[in-house]
């Protein structure tokens, strides 16, 4: 439960309906309610999101370059919502953890660009220089480190987030330890897990902390594109397009 104990340090789930995940035991009941909401949770956001991408797009609306960096972070969100519940109603954590990471990617983004980005650096990101070769005011390099630092007094849990869910993006043990039982203390007795995912080796409690932390990031990029859209009259960034 590390991701939800760096979100929610006080988090308590309240109910639950989704057997299809697996058999539920009495005592897991509000476990698989929790679930089960933040799945209708997350499938809101995205069409949410939708929407928002839509109203950017409408044609009294004079399109300028802030508005397809936005269009386009809701858009990734999205997509990247329903990669999630593909995976995770499978249980193929290997594929919903380097999602979060992503979708972590896309907030520390948005976060930089409407709270310090400049004509110029939005300019080089929408041309298609990459975020980490990009310099700020101060001339570092916007590597994920640096957004990090940007990020973090608006957010306290992004550094462990992005710790954890970055062990899943490059081989690593966690790999190796998540297909594996240990029986005895010694690890003389081991049982192996291996072939295609199934949603019965994934633990009730990280299904819920994936999709915890999904929803929590994802509700996060969808509260900076509304604020962007009501406050989008005040904002002095972006040029128009031709």
């Amino acid at each position: 439960m590390f991701l939800i104990n760096c979100i929610f340090p006080r988090v308590r789930a309240t109910a639950c309906s989704r057997r299809a995940l697996c058999a539920m035991s009495p005592n897991q009941e509000d476990l698989y309610m929790n679930i089960d909401n933040l799945i209708i949770t997350l499938n809101q956001d995205a069409d949410q999101i939708a929407s928002y991408c839509k109203t950017l797009t409408s044609p009294e609306i004079k399109v300028i370059t802030l508005d397809i960096f936005v269009i386009g972070s809701g858009q990734r969100t999205i997509y990247l919502i329903d990669g999630f519940l593909d995976s995770i109603l499978k249980g193929n954590f290997v594929c919903t953890a380097p999602i979060i990471r992503m979708n972590l990617d896309t907030l520390l983004r948005i976060i930089f660009i409407m709270k310090h980005g400049t004509e110029e650096i939005l300019s080089q990101f929408v041309e298609g220089k990459a975020f980490r070769n990009i310099k700020d005011q101060d001339g570092r390099k916007l590597t994920d480190q640096r957004l990090r630092e940007y990020a973090r007094p608006h957010y306290k849990w992004i550094d462990p987030v992005y710790e954890q869910t970055s062990d899943f993006v490059h081989l690593s043990s966690r790999h190796f330890y998540s297909h594996v039982t240990i029986v005895n203390s010694d690890i003389s007795n081991i049982h192996f897990r291996y072939g295609r995912p199934a949603i019965e080796w994934m633990k009730k409690e990280d299904v819920f902390e994936h999709c915890a932390a999904m929803q929590t990031i994802s509700s996060n990029v969808k509260i900076m594109i509304e604020k962007y859209i009501k406050h989008r009259p005040n904002i002095h960034l972006g040029r128009p397009i031709a």
